[in-house]
């Protein structure tokens, strides 16, 4: 039950960011109540604990929350961040690598940015070097199950 509390706050952080006035938290709040009781989280937690989805919802959770915070530009320590948050969702179960989705508009988003600006040279480096941190930050936080 604590995975899935502190996942809610999580949830609501990320909704609260984008419903700022007093009406639209009621949208946050609801939406919250959905993921609570429309999904089969409650089973999963009550009645069949030792199943890891409460520990799988919290982190998707955690990922969704660091996405909508830092969805404009990711540094080189927020790749690391979140690679080793999404090794540590595919140690848990490993379809929650899928959720790596959500970062494809992003990529898109600054790939077309740095079109606009002509500097395709530092492209080039930012991209191999984003895509070697996260895929050492994945392993980093992956390797006890590759040793396992």
């Amino acid at each position: 039950m604590f995975y899935v509390y502190i996942g809610l706050k999580f949830l609501g952080l990320a909704l609260d960011s984008y419903y700022s006035k007093a009406y639209e938290r009621n949208i946050s709040t609801i939406s919250k109540l959905f993921a609570l009781f429309c999904t089969p989280l409650i089973y999963y937690v009550f009645r069949n604990p030792l199943k890891d989805h409460a520990l799988s919802f919290f982190l998707v959770s955690i990922l969704v929350y660091l996405w909508v915070k830092w969805h404009d530009r990711l540094t080189i320590r927020q790749i690391l961040i979140v690679s080793c948050l999404v090794g540590i969702m595919t140690t848990v179960r490993i379809q929650n690598v899928l959720f790596l989705v959500i970062f494809i508009p992003q990529i898109q988003r600054t790939l077309a940015q740095w079109k606009k600006d002509n500097r395709f040279f530092d492209f080039i480096i930012q991209l191999f070097l984003g895509i070697f941190l996260a895929i050492f930050g994945f392993f980093i936080a992956f390797s006890p199950q590759l040793i396992a």
